[in-house]
């Protein structure tokens, strides 16, 4: 039974929804703010390793200007992959439209995963692997089905004036 308010009765005891579901929603806060600085952690730790691994960026330029530009690439990617799964724009399996001048213009396909640095489309039969941080800069959209025209149905008239089957209009004047 409902009774007023969005509140429910079971069992001779009134439980109220709203109530309910906002202590939910507070338990679950903390939860989500934890996994994101653990994510944030594990980029800074993949993202040093990865500035290691590599060599520098600029070679006149001092190390310290290679570390920071390194690391900004790489954490802008996992923030901008965060936004993504939590925004939700679109899931895997969706079929997307990205315009965006990085991209080259318009890109259209299906996603197959979004992961926390990339997301995977495939497009035109081939994968590719976008930064999450150019999708994020992108015009994000479905692309919409495409319409099928018509069936025509052949009715012996061709539809235009003076078509094999119609005979030619007269011109307008006196009878």
């Amino acid at each position: 039974m409902v009774a007023k308010g969005g509140a429910r009765v079971r069992n001779e005891r009134q439980i109220d929804l709203p109530a309910q579901v906002e202590r939910v929603k507070r338990r679950t806060r903390p939860w989500k703010s934890i996994i994101a600085l653990l994510l944030a952690i594990a980029a800074a730790v993949i993202s040093h390793q990865a500035y290691r691994d590599s060599p520098p960026i600029f070679s006149a330029a001092n190390h310290t200007t290679d570390r920071v530009i390194a690391v900004q690439q790489a954490l802008g990617n996992v923030f901008a992959g965060l936004v993504l799964l939590f925004a939700r724009p679109f899931q895997v399996g969706d079929a997307i439209r990205l315009q965006a001048g990085a991209l080259g213009g318009t890109l259209e396909g299906t996603v197959t995963d979004i992961g926390s640095t990339y997301v995977r489309v495939e497009a035109e039969g081939r994968m590719m692997s976008i930064p999450n941080s150019q999708v994020l800069n992108a015009v994000v959209g479905p692309i919409p089905p495409a319409r099928e025209d018509p069936a025509v149905i052949p009715d012996g008239r061709s539809g235009t004036p003076g078509g094999p089957e119609q005979p030619l209009p007269h011109p307008a004047g006196p009878a």
